[in-house]
């Protein structure tokens, strides 16, 4: 048995744990369910939380994120799916590992405005090195995907919904709200669409919905966007729907937060760092997200004033 501590938890690991410990030591564990199991991540579900929300314990070096619970460990032994987490009120435990929850840090993941005085309209030289920023994390293509026809008909499909999408914003930002069916088709369009354990167009949305948090508030936008993405959700994996069901509700990965606010308001410095950060996320999901960011903020810089 290996034994560490919970460092971090944000507020749904909170939520649950207090619940535990109100409850008192005598009571039957909580049962939460193996859904996949990584190095450096296990998620988890629970039958309280519902289908689109997952829990997670990450390793120390990851940084937080919806959902997350991170220990002392540097990697995790790796479980099966459908294997059981037993949750006390102070501890986690498993057949290979058990997590003190007696200290730990809990982190606020939500996403408020920053207000509309916050930022003006953006001029051609931002425009230009966000782009530029931005480009200069994108992912290299290897020989075999570079012959595969398949990938593509996928990325000409994320080219074009991405677009869709990205044009379908401006009436709302404008407050000329008249486009409801578009708007939603263009988000339709995007959910799942992608490879991977988080498809780029899911990533693609999570970017500018931070914007959009930040930015806001956009209520009739958000009303649409978040409606056209929960009749989608059973139409990407399992880990897209629950960043994208957090991200409808504000809350994000502390690093798609930091980019997006360096995007909006941010020094040059601030956002190479904050770009930089995001890009280690996943193969391309950094740069998914970052996309997401940048040409939302190009809408929202150019007609919110």
């Amino acid at each position: 048995m290996i034994y560490t501590q919970a460092l971090t938890v944000d507020s749904l690991w909170q939520s649950l744990i207090t619940q535990q410990r109100e409850l008192g030591r005598k009571s039957p564990p909580k049962m939460l369910t193996v859904v996949n199991s990584f190095d450096r991540a296990l998620n988890l579900e629970c039958a309280s939380l519902g289908k689109h929300v997952l829990l997670s314990v990450t390793v120390s070096s990851l940084l937080p994120a919806p959902g997350a619970l991170s220990c002392g460990l540097h990697s995790l032994p790796r479980m099966k799916s459908g294997d059981t987490v037993e949750l006390f009120g102070d501890e986690l435990r498993t057949g290979l590992f058990c997590i003190s929850l007696r200290n730990y840090q809990v982190l606020d993941l939500s996403v408020e405005a920053l207000g509309g005085d916050a930022f003006g309209r953006m001029d051609t030289e931002r425009v230009v090195f966000l782009t530029r920023t931005c480009e200069r994390f994108k992912p290299s293509v290897s020989k075999n995907d570079q012959s595969n026809p398949s990938l593509d008909i996928v990325n000409l499909k994320l080219t074009q919904s991405t677009a869709k999408y990205v044009n379908s914003l401006v009436p709302f930002v404008v407050n000329d709200c008249n486009r409801d069916e578009y708007l939603k088709g263009a988000v339709q369009g995007l959910v799942g669409l992608g490879l991977g354990l988080t498809p780029s167009g899911d990533d693609f949305l999570v970017g500018s919905l931070a914007v959009l948090h930040l930015a806001g508030p956009f209520s009739d936008l958000m009303a649409i966007v978040s409606e056209a993405i929960n009749s989608q959700l059973e139409q990407t994996t399992v880990v897209s729907r629950h960043f994208l069901h957090f991200a409808v509700e504000g809350f994000f990965h502390s690093s798609v937060f930091k980019a997006a606010q360096a995007a909006l308001v941010g020094t040059k410095d601030d956002v190479v760092t904050a770009f930089t950060e995001l890009s280690t996320l996943g193969s391309s999901s950094g740069y998914d997200t970052l996309m997401g960011i940048v040409e939302t903020v190009k809408v929202v810089h150019q007609h919110k004033i």
